[in-house]
């Protein structure tokens, strides 16, 4: 694949040089959508940006849109996401990965590139004991968790809840936050 030969700098310029309207839109170290755009632009010979001007997207026509964000404590979180992948562990997750190798799936697969799955795959074959692997997706979700959290609180009108999704008090907090605007 020429991403993996030339990297992403190479795919950008080329998406430049073709749709530079795209392109000037489209981070360089965005892969899948720089990739896609140039999908677009060699599978119908017109430029992604063209095929949005000609039919943009119409906006949702309705419905009021209330956007809820949950904030549980950050010691929490890790807490809940370290149990989480060891219990990915416990259930099966490096068998999973192997059956699914073993159909015929390729490593390079699309859902291969998530957190666990990519982890597992670089280690299959190595000496690397599954706690030191388990440790570094640990690591990898908190950081993936974080970045998610930086992006969400950015975002207008998120009403937030301090607590996780699992706790009564914030399902009843949530409920009556959105009675309101509930009508039947």
């Amino acid at each position: 694949m020429i991403a993996e030969r030339k990297g992403r700098g190479y795919l950008h310029s080329l998406l430049m040089r073709l749709d530079p309207t795209a392109a000037s839109r489209i981070a360089v170290r965005d892969k899948p959508k720089i990739i896609r755009a140039l999908e677009v632009r060699l599978e119908t010979g017109k430029a992604l940006s063209d095929h949005l001007e000609e039919r943009p997207r119409q906006p949702l026509i309705g419905f009021t849109v209330r956007f809820i964000g949950l904030n549980p404590p950050r010691e929490e979180l890790y807490r809940r996401i370290d149990n989480r992948v060891r219990q990915m562990f416990k259930e099966g997750l490096v068998q999973e990965v192997r059956q699914l190798l073993a159909k015929g799936i390729p490593p390079s697969a699309k859902p291969f590139e998530a957190i666990g799955y990519r982890h597992v795959i670089a280690d299959l074959d190595s000496c690397i004991p599954d706690e030191e692997t388990i440790r570094i997706i640990q690591r990898d979700t908190r950081r993936y968790a974080k970045r998610q959290m930086t992006w969400f609180r950015k975002q207008p009108d998120v009403t937030w809840f301090d607590g996780p999704g699992d706790s009564n008090e914030i399902k009843n907090k949530v409920c009556q936050f959105l009675q309101p605007f509930v009508t039947f």
